[in-house]
């Protein structure tokens, strides 16, 4: 994994681990991605943490409500979830 791959995992793992809140993770991992250099990852890397960046994205803190869970927003909960499932996330670094 790049040092950029890292240091999004790093962003996720405090988050995972209960050292950032959810918006603290939400603001900081959009802003360093939305930051990143057009070649810091490779083009398979970049794709993985694409789809996480797209969960984060469309991620509201518990509860989701049934209109906005139709509209394909996430809770925080299911975020947590799906990160963790994540191959890129689901081994230690």
């Amino acid at each position: 994994m790049s040092r950029h791959g890292k240091e999004l995992g790093g962003l996720v793992r405090d988050f995972l681990g209960g050292r950032a809140s959810f918006r603290a993770f939400h603001e900081a991992y959009i802003a360093r991605w939305t930051r990143l250099p057009p070649k810091a990852l490779r083009p398979e890397e970049r794709s993985e943490w694409n789809e996480i960046y797209g969960w984060i994205l469309s991620a509201v803190p518990d509860p989701v409500t049934p209109e906005d869970s139709a509209r394909g927003v996430i809770g925080e909960a299911e975020l947590r979830e799906r990160l963790r499932r994540h191959p890129l996330l689901s081994h230690p670094a």
